[in-house]
């Protein structure tokens, strides 16, 4: 699975970063499957992450999300 982090935003509450959203896309190598999302993280949770770390987290969300009744 190839996962794209597409964005990341900070959301501002009381002149403070609150929390960051990150955008996503994923598909397989051949293309025949393709798809996004987006996740929210604390600034204590952002700040400790790298790329390889929120790719990561967002394969982990997308797996979630396709087995949540």
């Amino acid at each position: 699975m190839i996962v794209e982090i597409k964005s990341k935003n900070e959301v501002i509450k009381n002149d403070e970063v609150d929390h960051v959203i990150i955008q996503y896309s994923a598909r397989n190598e051949g293309r025949t499957v393709h798809a996004g999302g987006r996740y929210e993280l604390s600034v204590d949770e952002y700040e400790d992450m790298g790329i390889d770390d929120l790719k990561d987290k967002a394969k982990e969300h997308l797996i979630d999300e396709i087995n949540a009744e």
